[in-house]
């Protein structure tokens, strides 16, 4: 025990005499620098305080503008993010939603009726029209036609009777 106490000792000498050698040097450097440069005028120690005094002003000065960029900068990234994100989001909602109803209109898709087609409703209309009157339909139109051009020639007879009569007077 005796003998790390001593050891202890030693070391602790050591680290004196090395902390006042180094000591000595800084003394020693400091010394020659004085003596090597030359004293700084007035002035010039003047303009430098001046201007650390400008710099300290200008740097409080800005600092809540700066402070208010930093925030305004970092919102504005967690928005970005947080949009970004968003419109992730919406469209795989809009994915999943077409999905569904993509499976929806599969599954509950109607049968075809007879009457989607316009061109399936006449015929339609026309077989319900024969079947109430008991013939075709293109029966009651060849009739309807005959009709008309009756009444046609009738009024072209008439008018051009009534012309020849008026003629002959």
């Amino acid at each position: 025990m005796s003998f790390t106490i001593l050891i202890y000792y030693y070391q602790q000498q050591q680290e004196n005499i090395l902390n006042s050698i180094w000591e000595d040097i800084d003394k020693l450097w400091k010394l020659h620098l004085t003596k090597t440069t030359t004293p700084i005028p007035k002035y010039r120690k003047a303009i430098d305080s001046t201007n650390s005094y400008n710099e300290y002003a200008k740097r409080t000065r800005n600092l809540p503008f700066e402070i208010y960029d930093q925030w305004y900068e970092a919102r504005k990234e967690r928005e970005e993010v947080n949009n970004v994100i968003r419109k992730a989001s919406i469209e795989q909602r809009d994915r999943v939603l077409e999905e569904r109803m993509r499976r929806q209109r599969a599954y509950y898709k109607p049968i075809k009726e007879p009457f989607d087609d316009m061109a399936v409703v006449g015929t339609q209309i026309s077989n319900k029209i024969d079947e109430k009157f008991g013939q075709s339909f293109g029966e009651v139109t060849d009739i309807m036609n005959e009709k008309i051009q009756m009444r046609y020639v009738r009024c072209n007879l008439i008018v051009s009777s009534k012309v020849i009569s008026i003629l002959i007077q």
